[in-house]
């Protein structure tokens, strides 16, 4: 099976944070690094990535007692939560 890649735009979309964001995590080593594509291009493995999302969610649910299913936000909620692995 072929492994999917992802260009930055894919992982924002997929991780649900600004491109500044995962760049700061990939200079703090909290984020999975990208393979390099060509001389001027980079994309990241969906494995990786939801990988990481998923160890990141595990870690969240056992470190603060968080439910695996959260209730559902407002309507006027962003959707999201703040991952901090």
């Amino acid at each position: 099976m072929a492994t999917k890649i992802l260009h930055l735009a894919g992982v924002v979309a997929v991780v649900g944070v600004k491109k500044n964001t995962i760049y700061k995590w990939l200079r703090e080593k909290r984020f999975p690094a990208p393979v390099r594509l060509g001389e001027n291009s980079v994309g990241w493995r969906e494995a990786d990535i939801e990988a990481w999302l998923a160890a990141c969610e595990s870690t969240r649910t056992e470190a603060e007692g968080v439910r695996a299913h959260p209730a559902p936000l407002p309507a006027w909620g962003t959707g999201g939560f703040f991952l901090s692995c």
